[in-house]
Formats: structure tokens, C-alpha cells, sequence
């Protein structure tokens, strides 16, 4: 994968850049795919290169035409895969624009750092420095605030933080995990002024706050709902299948909506952790009534009850 920043040019320049991505995204997202299918079924390293280069080629004449610019200093060129994939790969860099582009071992994409391993491991730490930066910031004050001044502020700097892109971290080990749940048990210590070492679980079930790996099911069973119900991009809808009804399995029919799982067979460090495999698990898993929530903020309350039950009961 490759990112790269743009230079923008005129005022109207975001408004036809954002009437023109939909059907330009999609073109780009198909050939992506047939990148990747080229990659995995042509060993030849030569060929992969030369059709990425090719791809990043299509993608600076598409942005000429909307008057935007491919900035060569902010492109990252980024090789994913598992320590015994990549031991075998020997893919130097890229060429683009003129200028050669040397592979490296993070890369920044909306926010979410993305490791060569994708064990999150980047983002994990970059979340939990910068919050940690607040958190010591904010104590340096918290004499003078209120309680509930304290937790808008934690809120505003660090549970948001923790929040977002949350859903990449499903299959994450508890070595990582535990990271960022440390950071949330100073958050309530800080709020309560609690003492370093008491019992964190009655605090965090005072603020209502679901743990790290909770918080992580509840974001990816948000967006199932959103898919179930057509309130999600298409290349989201695509991943996954309503399981139909059969005459001859009463039980399924009595339980509500059902997502068909996949069959084919993924590897634990990586293909676990996808959305179309993630989310059938947790959907499926759900109670009845909290499947049939007609609306986003009854099923926001319905699942966040079960999730706060099932992990505190």
C-alpha cells in the first residue's frame, strides 16, 4: 500500500475533489484488488512493482484532472504481511514521480497507524503516549476542577482518542490491550481521585465505562447494524450475508436476523481479525431483543446494557 499527501490549488478545489471520489474510489478500489491478486499469484517481484507503479501512475493523472498534485515527499510506500512472508520479500522501493520511495515500518491513514504486521502494535503506542500527555497535563489541574469538569475533559482528550478507529483493534492480544485499559483505569482514577492502587472495577462501573476489548465489540456490532439496516458504505455491505430462512430449522427462524458465517479458512494472526469474519461472530452472539432494536440509539443502548452485563456480571 501506498499514501501520499496532495497540494491543493483554488477555492473550489475540496468541493470537486469530493463530487468526483465516489466513482473514481471505486475504479481505484478494483484495481487495487487486481494489484493484490497479481502480487499474491505472481512471484516474480518485478511485476508486482511494476504494477503498483503502473496503479500510482493512473492515480496522478486522475488527480491532474481535478487540479490537485501527488506530493512525492509525503508518499509512503508501506509491504504488510506475516515475519515469514516478508523474510522472503526483497522489494527495495518504488518509483514514483522520478523519485524513488523506500518501504517503511509504519504508515499513517486517517489517523491509524498501520504496522508491517498489522498487529496494531504502532497505534497502540502512539494512542497511549498522547494520552498519556494529556492525562498528566490534566492532573496538574484537577485541584481546581469539578468531577464532572474533570470527565468532560477526560472525555474531550482521552476516551475519544481510545475510540477511534477502536474496531481495527479486534484479535489484538491482552499484551496489547492491557495498554490501552491502563490508560482508561488513570482516566477514572483521575476523575474519582482515587488512590493509585484501588480496586479500578467498582469505579469504571460507576462511569458506566465498558472495557477496552467491550468498547472494540460495540463499535464493530454498531456498524453490522448500520450494514443490516443499508446505513453503510457498499464495500462494507458487501462483506457480509444475511443468513436466510429455512422451513426446516425452527430455531433459526424464531431468532431473528442471522449473518452467514464465512466458510473458508482464515489464518489466526490476520484473517480472524476481518470485518467479515468478526462480525457474523458477534451478531450472531447477540440476544434476541437486542437484534430486533429498530432504530441506532436503541440498539446503541440495547448492546451497550448486554456488553456492560456480560463483562461486569
Amino acid at each position: 500500500m501506498f499514501s501520499s499527501g496532495i497540494r491543493k490549488y483554488g477555492y473550489f478545489v475540496f468541493a470537486t475533489f469530493q463530487s468526483t471520489v465516489p466513482a473514481q474510489a471505486d475504479q481505484a478500489s478494483n484495481e487495487t484488488s487486481v494489484y493484490t491478486k497479481r502480487i499474491q499469484c505472481i512471484n516474480c517481484e518485478l511485476e508486482a512493482v511494476t504494477a503498483l507503479e503502473n496503479c500510482i501512475l493512473d492515480v496522478r493523472a486522475w488527480m491532474r484532472e481535478d487540479t490537485l498534485w501527488l506530493n512525492v515527499e509525503k508518499t509512503e510506500f508501506l509491504l504488510v504481511g506475516s515475519r515469514q512472508q516478508l523474510a522472503k520479500v526483497s522489494i527495495n522501493g518504488i518509483k514514483v514521480c522520478e523519485a524513488d520511495v523506500a518501504p517503511v515500518s509504519s504508515a499513517r491513514n486517517l489517523g491509524a497507524w498501520l504496522d508491517s504486521h498489522l498487529d496494531m502494535s504502532t497505534h497502540i503506542s502512539k494512542t497511549c503516549g498522547s494520552a498519556f500527555y494529556y492525562l498528566y497535563n490534566i492532573r496538574h489541574i484537577r485541584k481546581f476542577l469539578s468531577r464532572e469538569n474533570t470527565e468532560q475533559l477526560v472525555h474531550a482528550f482521552i476516551t475519544s482518542r481510545l475510540d477511534y478507529c477502536i474496531s481495527l483493534l479486534y484479535g489484538v492480544p491482552d499484551c496489547q490491550i492491557m495498554k490501552l485499559q491502563r490508560v482508561m483505569n488513570v482516566s477514572a482514577r483521575l476523575i474519582y481521585c482515587a488512590p493509585k492502587f484501588c480496586r479500578i472495577t467498582p469505579i469504571l462501573m460507576e462511569l458506566h465505562w465498558l472495557p477496552v476489548r467491550a468498547r472494540i465489540e460495540f463499535k464493530i456490532l454498531l456498524i453490522t447494524f448500520k450494514v443490516i439496516k443499508g446505513l453503510a458504505p457498499k464495500y462494507l455491505s458487501d462483506l457480509i450475508a444475511i443468513l436466510p430462512s429455512s422451513n426446516y430449522d425452527l430455531r433459526r427462524n424464531s431468532n431473528g436476523i442471522h449473518l452467514l458465517r464465512s466458510t473458508f479458512r482464515t489464518k489466526k494472526t490476520m484473517g480472524d481479525c476481518a470485518f467479515e469474519i468478526a462480525a457474523p461472530i458477534l451478531w450472531n452472539s447477540l440476544p434476541l431483543s437486542v437484534r430486533q432494536a429498530g432504530t441506532i440509539d436503541n440498539f446503541k443502548r440495547s448492546v451497550k446494557t448486554h456488553l456492560f452485563t456480560k463483562t461486569y456480571n
